[in-house]
């Protein structure tokens, strides 16, 4: 793979990437070394702007007090979070999609 990506120029990679829901440009980006770089290029503020589907968050008393239940909606997947203490339940949680 390393052969193939290196012919793509940084700037090419970085707006293929752009284009990708999160979960994809992380599996992108640990490919290989160039992809790596064109991945850590999104991380700075400001050039990752492709809006996201988002998550929900929620709890489940099956999973226990200290998980919380993250579902992506593009992956149509579940995710679950040990948080340290207090418990989930007793937590007030506040989201945005803006980091504001």
């Amino acid at each position: 793979m390393e052969g193939a990506s290196r012919d793509l120029p940084q700037d090419i990679l970085t707006d293929i990437f752009a284009t990708l829901e999160i979960p994809d440009l992380v599996r992108a980006g640990s490919v290989c070394s160039s992809w790596r770089s064109a991945y850590s290029r999104l991380l700075l503020p400001g050039h990752y702007r492709r809006p996201q589907m988002p998550c929900l968050l929620y709890t489940s008393e099956s999973a226990g007090e200290s998980v919380a239940c993250l579902y992506s909606l593009a992956e149509k997947r579940t995710y679950k979070l040990t948080l340290p203490g207090p418990p989930i339940s007793s937590r007030h949680l506040i989201g945005s999609s803006h980091h504001r």
